[in-house]
């Protein structure tokens, strides 16, 4: 897997898909989108190129960081910071030892059903699942 350290190597950016700083990750997807997966050593800095169109968010999987000089995620509290697609970057920066997920892309502005772990595109197609899976046609997970 790719990975973009800073200087110092206070700072693991490892792409797991599309591209920062010249490299690319592995994962090819239909949609333009971004997986990085980040991680701090003590208080090091990055700053995440991002497209202009793209929506994006920061999840904080562990410890504490600051997004863009003023939002403060800590584990256990706000741990996910979203953004519009008005931007190019996002400034991120280690209060100490932390794990951070970001993710982007183009909105496809599809219709959204939610019911329960259910995630499709119309009410009917919730049903439908929920069918299937009583029916057992959804697989098993072990």
């Amino acid at each position: 897997m790719p990975v973009v350290t800073n200087q110092d190597k206070t700072i693991s950016l490892k792409i797991i898909a599309g591209k920062q700083a010249g490299k690319e990750g592995l994962i090819h997807t239909q949609t333009d989108v971004n997986v990085f997966n980040l991680e701090f050593q003590k208080q090091g800095k990055i700053e995440i190129d991002l497209p202009e169109n793209h929506s994006s968010l920061v999840y904080l999987l562990d410890g504490e960081v600051i997004v863009n000089g003023k939002l403060s995620l800590k584990k256990g509290f706000t741990q996910m910071a979203v953004f519009n697609t008005d931007g190019d970057c996002i400034h991120i920066e280690g209060s100490k030892d932390s794990k951070v997920l970001i993710l982007s892309g183009i909105p496809i502005e599809e219709p959204i059903a939610q019911y329960g772990p259910y995630v499709m595109n119309t009410q009917t197609e919730i049903m439908e699942a929920m069918r299937d899976y009583q029916q057992g046609k959804m697989g098993y997970l072990y």
